[in-house]
């Protein structure tokens, strides 16, 4: 009798050695798991915070590769406005001077094409200078990053050599440009708004993003595996579209400031 008692004791004991046992494993897991946590929202809020934290660098990056097809614009008033007044050249109005059914002009007087066509050259000027400056830099060298660092001889644009290549892709980046700001001259003048003498009409929206993201329309059309549309930038894309009002705004005041531009904006 006393043995049975014995066994019984015993197997109680065991039996709650084993429930005793598995608790604490639980309990040490739970704390495992807890910890990790801890660990892991600390390390996942630091990967955003690098993310948010790189990504003005990458603007500043994607800002500098398409800065020739930005400048398209001072190309275009280059060749379309100072050196034909300067010189006494002719300047070749894109719409001929006509109105559309609406009683306005389609374009205006600030469209030619003089400046179409030498603001377009004016950027592959650029390009290649750009790639001159940060020849064979990849992303890891940000921002200045070499805008042909993917492109070879094997790709469509390679005309004669890397400055072949370097032009080509300056002349249609600036030509998509100055498409994109004829595109928002036309739909201005359906509003209304008009260049009155030397006095353009005040429209940031439209004087801005049009041209913009018709750059980037270009690059993905023409340059689907160049870096400018590398997809590591897809964002800097979005966030440089985004800022290129207030940009446009600051070089216009300054010409303003400077004598180049009759209105600050």
């Amino acid at each position: 009798m006393v043995d049975i008692k014995i066994k019984v004791v015993c197997k109680i004991a065991a039996v709650r050695d084993i429930i005793l046992r598995r608790r604490i494993i639980s309990i040490k897991s739970s704390i495992l798991a807890m910890g990790l946590a801890r660990v892991d929202v600390p390390n996942q809020l630091a990967r955003v915070c690098m993310s948010i934290a790189g990504l003005p660098m990458d603007i500043a990056t994607m800002l500098l590769i398409a800065a020739p097809a930005y400048l398209a614009n001072t190309g275009a008033m280059l060749f379309g406005k100072w050196l034909p007044e300067k010189f006494n050249l002719p300047k070749f109005v894109i719409d001929g001077g006509k109105d559309w059914r609406d009683g306005n002009r389609i374009l205006g007087d600030g469209k030619s094409w003089n400046g179409l066509f030498g603001g377009a050259f004016f950027s592959g000027l650029l390009m290649m200078s750009t790639h001159f400056l940060f020849f064979e830099q990849g992303l890891e060298a940000k921002p200045f990053v070499d805008p042909l660092f993917f492109a070879n001889e094997s790709h469509w644009f390679w005309f004669g050599s890397e400055w072949g290549a370097a032009f080509t892709m300056g002349f249609i980046l600036g030509f998509g440009c100055l498409f994109g700001d004829s595109l928002g001259s036309f739909v201005k003048r359906r509003t209304g708004l008009k260049r009155e003498g030397d006095i353009s009409s005040k429209a940031p929206i439209l004087d801005t993003l049009p041209f913009a993201i018709l750059i980037f329309v270009f690059a993905y059309a023409f340059f689907p595996n160049q870096i400018i549309v590398d997809e590591s930038l897809k964002n800097s894309i979005i966030g440089l579209i985004i800022i290129t009002p207030i940009i446009h705004r600051t070089f216009n005041i300054f010409g303003h400031k400077v004598g180049l531009k009759n209105v600050p904006y």
